[in-house]
């Protein structure tokens, strides 16, 4: 079995798959020009009703034992967090990606307290899935970053799980400058026109597959898929992260030079100095989508982060 590479960026990698006592499907991959080696383990984690599936990546040669939480972002599909999560892994620090939760069920899918409280589900889906790959491998702390609506999810996780949780990373997040449902629409509209389209992430065979998931995300749950995104456009979480950092939990955030969905000037002006670390990746070409597009320089920051969070 092949695994479809995450954007036209990435290197060929050749793949042998075995399986391990626990039904996890490990595989190792060493690709063209990478740090090192990593072995991928798979696996499935159930939460109220609802199904996710895992990939657990660790380096040959472990620098930090910590693994670190990809939590993705609206109609963010895990497929497309692959490459930085290679990135992460070749870089000595095991790293996680899942699928996204869509459902609890059909009877869960129109249960109105679901609808109110769309956030809920996102927390308990990363938290279901660290709780997973402690059974599987024994980590008990994580770092996490979350991307754009994955701040979010990262918010309410550290808030529920603060023993669990060693840093929190916001990435091109919600919530840190102040922005309006109607402003979130019109920036909408120019990510798709300035920076989603002219990036070829859903065209071509390579990403066909983060296409259709993409797809499937949205019309698998469509109520699920509304709420979110009114839910991410509207929040604030600025008043969140003392909260956080109260916890014993290191704070940082990255920002892209030219994102358009959260612009790093008021982001910078409104948010920069709450965190434990504030940083910006100045690249001409990093916008909102860098994880997907600039994995290899997104990683690098990550890892740079968290050597300065934990001298």
């Amino acid at each position: 079995m092949s695994e479809q590479l995450a954007h036209n960026y990435s290197q060929p990698r050749h793949q042998v798959h075995v399986t391990n006592n626990d039904n996890h499907e490990v595989s190792n991959s060493r690709g063209l020009f990478l740090l090192q080696e990593t072995e991928r383990i798979r696996g499935i984690a159930h939460i109220a009703g609802a199904a996710i599936e895992w990939t657990y990546e660790r380096p040959e040669v472990i620098e930090d034992e910590v693994p670190l939480i990809g939590l993705h972002g609206f109609c963010g599909v895990k497929s497309s967090y692959r490459e930085f999560r290679s990135q992460v892994a070749q870089r000595g620090k095991p790293a996680i990606t899942y699928r996204p939760a869509r459902s609890r069920g059909y009877l869960g899918d129109v249960d109105i307290n679901n609808v109110r409280d769309p956030g809920k589900l996102l927390s308990q889906a990363a938290w279901a899935v660290m709780r997973d790959i402690k059974k599987s491998t024994g980590d008990t702390t994580f770092d996490a970053s979350g991307h754009s609506m994955g701040g979010y999810t990262l918010t309410r996780l550290a808030k529920h799980k603060p023993e669990h949780l060693r840093t929190a990373i916001y990435v091109g997040s919600v919530g840190l400058d102040d922005h309006s449902v109607p402003q979130m629409l019109g920036r909408a509209v120019r990510f798709i026109q300035d920076e989603l389209r002219p990036s070829g992430l859903i065209s071509g065979t390579e990403n066909r597959r983060i296409a259709l998931e993409g797809l499937h995300y949205i019309v698998r749950n469509p109520l699920r898929t509304a709420t979110e995104g009114l839910n991410a456009a509207g929040c604030s979480l600025k008043h969140e992260i003392p909260l956080i950092r109260a916890q014993g939990i290191k704070t940082a955030a990255l920002q892209f030079e030219l994102d358009t969905f959260f612009p790093t000037a008021s982001v910078t002006e409104e948010s920069s100095h709450l965190f434990d670390h504030y940083q910006v990746l100045e690249n001409p070409t990093a916008k909102h989508i860098a994880p997907q597009i600039l994995a290899s320089e997104v990683a690098e920051a990550h890892i740079n982060i968290l050597k300065k969070l934990h001298p």
